[in-house]
């Protein structure tokens, strides 16, 4: 006879495999529908509670792990981009001969998907949930936790196998109905339903968490707000004013839009005003453009902007320049002369022009000399005319007792300057440019220095 382990014989020493081979007929899954229940924390976590499993390490081989008190499993963050689905999984780990429970995670995709249940040289498990992971979620909401722990493909209730009931139309039915309650959830998620309070409400609060509408009066000066809720809206019933002031269900508070106090640009009759009220001031949506602040650093006045130009400075009061067009003023003026430029704008394209000097011109330079002193002093005229004038134009005299000084640029003639005078009985000149004397007939040239005797010269260019 080939002798076979057979257990509980007497006297006899036996392994665990042999003891599990006494409910090999044992099928995988849970003792009792209510163990391992789970439980969210509103976080990435879920609460297990007591239960026992019954796993196989081997084809004739049933173990039976199993939890006295609730443990925590933790969940990493759901991806940014897709959802995930991630088993709740009891596992017996063959090559560490331990079992316990683990997270087991999936990956993230358009159409996710479990991870695969391992039954294999290395591992044996049942999956007790499956916990969906909407994409960006960190946290778990009981919606999010489907059960497994009826369906046989993953779990199932623990059975002997060699007299069992097919659950297998129950479950499908489940399974059709769990089908069914996912579709409504994913519509949720994708906005496309009736939101859940856990949507529209995640903080729990409560009118906070909506825009509420107000009502709103106006008598007087005071506009009467009156409802609830941290957001609200109200339609403007009449147009705002200076001096208006605000309330909120009888109480007295200020009315801001940005940095500036609520007016008229914020609160105009027939519009509605979308604001946030802190229990002691409103704030309404807008703002964000000139402020009166900003303004008030605007020191333009009515002199430095174009007459008839519109512009706002110090406030929100329009206002019109004063400041006169001048364009592209100018003017000619002769030489030596000055003009007073009128105040206003000037485009850049003016000119104050000075009357040139030209050939037709000429400049009669009168020397002589008085008596009575131990030198002569010299006395100068000089006298410009044109062709064409019918009388001399007298631009320059020099001439005083004692006038011996230097004389530059004669006339502002832009011809000669006088030197000096040297106490010779002469007088000394130096052109500018090039001159010829018609009285004398003679050239002299920019930068010579001529000496002259008492007489008349007329110079002209050359």
């Amino acid at each position: 006879m080939t002798e076979l382990t057979c257990w509980p014989l007497d006297n006899k020493e036996y392994t665990a495999e042999a003891l599990g081979a006494a409910y090999a007929a044992r099928s995988r899954g849970i003792l009792h529908a209510a163990d391992f229940t789970a439980t969210a924390n509103g976080d990435n976590t879920l609460t297990i509670g007591p239960g026992v499993g019954c796993i196989h390490p081997g084809t004739y081989w049933a173990a039976f792990p199993y939890l006295l008190a609730n443990t925590q499993l933790t969940f990493t963050d759901a991806d940014g981009t897709n959802p995930r689905w991630d088993a709740v999984a009891l596992t017996y780990d063959k090559n560490t001969n331990t079992a316990g429970l683990e997270v087991r995670t999936g990956t993230a995709s358009a159409s996710p998907a479990l991870p695969e249940l391992r039954r294999d040289d290395d591992y044996d498990e049942i999956f007790l949930y499956r916990v969906t992971r909407p994409r960006g979620a960190t946290k778990i909401s009981a919606d999010n936790i489907v059960d497994l722990r009826l369906d046989s493909t993953y779990c199932g209730l623990m059975r002997d196998t060699m007299d069992s009931v097919d659950t297998g139309v129950m479950n499908a039915a489940f399974t059709a109905f769990l089908q069914q309650i996912e579709a409504e959830l994913a519509q949720l998620h994708a906005g496309t339903a009736v939101m859940t309070k856990g949507e529209y409400d995640p903080a729990g609060l409560g009118l906070d968490a909506a825009v509420q509408r107000y009502s709103c009066t106006k008598s007087g000066k005071v506009y009467a707000l009156k409802g609830t809720g941290a957001v609200g809206r109200f339609k403007v019933p009449e147009a705002w004013s200076a001096g208006d002031t605000w309330t909120v269900n009888g109480k007295a508070v200020p009315a801001y839009c940005g940095a500036d106090a609520a007016d008229g640009d914020s609160v105009v009759a027939g519009r509605w005003v979308l604001f946030t009220f802190d229990g002691s001031r409103l704030d309404f949506n807008g703002g964000g453009g000139l402020s009166a602040s900003k303004l008030a650093q605007a020191t333009a006045a009515d002199t430095d902007v174009l007459t008839g130009k519109k512009y706002y400075a110090g406030g929100k009061t329009i206002k019109e320049g004063k400041m006169p067009n001048r364009d592209s003023w100018g003017t000619t003026i002769a030489p030596g002369g000055a003009v007073t430029v009128p105040e206003g704008y000037h485009n850049g394209e003016g000119r104050v022009k000075a009357a040139t000097w030209t050939k037709d011109k000429y400049l009669y330079l009168v020397i002589q000399y008085q008596g009575g002193y131990g030198n002569p002093i010299p006395e100068y005229a000089a006298t410009v005319v044109a062709q064409g004038i019918p009388e001399p134009g007298f631009l320059a005299h020099y001439s005083c007792p004692g006038n011996s000084g230097a004389v530059t640029n004669v006339c502002n003639a832009n011809m000669l300057n006088i030197g000096a005078y040297a106490g010779n009985g002469t007088a000394q000149i130096t052109p500018l440019t090039y001159l010829y004397d018609i009285f004398h007939k003679t050239n002299h040239d920019p930068g010579v220095v001529y000496t002259l005797g008492a007489g008349v010269y007329c110079y002209r260019m050359r």
